[in-house]
């Protein structure tokens, strides 16, 4: 069972108007783009030195400094950038399109738009190669920007069904490939950022944090942290719904939780003889949401 344990650290940043943008050449530190690398040694700080922590990105975080402060800890990061690798093709596109098909793996795709769920088949391409630094780094401070080695894992769809978008990922990382189960775990470790999009749209369209107005920065702030630890209380408890829904609720509720919960649903102080399931909880929370569980609507969430 995946469940999300919470947040380490939280980052907020309000973004310069487009008049205001510096140049491409203002110091890292100071462009929005640094918060990858402030978040970065912000998780190894928190995180017990007996956890490992795989750090899994969106192609926002492919920036080449990244790679140089993350080389340490084990990482997974979708390339957006056509880089320069120490190969005779000369850039990441051109190698990965070279590879031989070391292997297939099926997986289920969920409804986007108008196009249906459907099962895809994924041809999966592995190799090694060297990142070489950009060609805004090569200044005078160029000899801190070493050549980083990583391992490709390219996925790609060659054959989805007639309207639909072919799946592809172009994965990067640090941790050792050398087979297609190797390269199939560091694809579902990337496919666990879903999570991380699903806990936004719990903390946007859910807790509504975007539409709060406060006078103050830092009482938004504060209230900010509360609805953040709210949304993934929510999310942990969806998640633990759908995979064990008949276990006693004392496994996500505190017994003064539970019992306040049932009194102010069902209007009354009579407590029942048994405890409910986690399901029926579930159910309770969701109605005081606005959730109408109806037979059609489903399990919240």
């Amino acid at each position: 069972m995946e469940l999300p344990l919470g947040c380490l650290t939280d980052k907020v940043w309000v973004r310069d108007k487009p008049a205001q943008k510096a140049a491409k050449s203002r110091p890292l530190k100071e462009k929005e783009s640094y918060k990858w690398i402030k978040t970065l040694s912000t998780i190894w700080s928190e995180t017990p030195a007996d956890v490992e922590v795989i750090c899994v990105c969106n192609r926002e975080a492919d920036m080449y400094e990244f790679f140089v402060e993350a080389q340490e800890r084990p990482f997974v990061i979708r390339s957006a950038q056509d880089r320069v690798v120490d190969d005779d093709v000369g850039r990441l596109r051109a190698l990965a399109e070279g590879l031989p098909v070391g292997g297939e793996f099926r997986t289920q795709v969920v409804a986007r738009g108008t196009e249906p769920a459907r099962e895809a088949t994924l041809c999966v391409h592995w190799t090694t190669t060297t990142l070489l630094p950009p060609r805004r780094c090569q200044t005078s401070h160029a000899q801190e920007m070493p050549a980083v080695a990583v391992h490709l894992v390219w996925v790609v769809e060659t054959k989805p069904p007639e309207g639909a978008t072919p799946l592809e990922w172009l994965l990067l990382t640090n941790m050792e490939v050398v087979d297609l189960v190797d390269a199939i775990e560091r694809i579902n470790w990337y496919r666990q950022r879903w999570h991380v999009e699903v806990y936004f749209k719990i903390l946007k369209s859910g807790t509504k944090v975007e539409e709060v107005r406060f006078q103050t920065k830092e009482r938004l702030l504060r209230y900010i942290a509360l609805l953040s630890m709210i949304a993934w209380r929510l999310y942990w408890l969806t998640l633990f719904n759908r995979h064990k829904p008949e276990t006693d609720c004392t496994q996500v509720l505190t017994e003064m939780e539970w019992k306040a919960l049932y009194c102010v649903t069902h209007k009354t102080n009579t407590l029942p003889k048994k405890i409910p399931t986690v399901s029926e909880v579930t159910v309770w929370i969701a109605k005081l949401g606005d959730f109408l569980a109806r037979k059609s609507d489903g399990k919240p969430g």
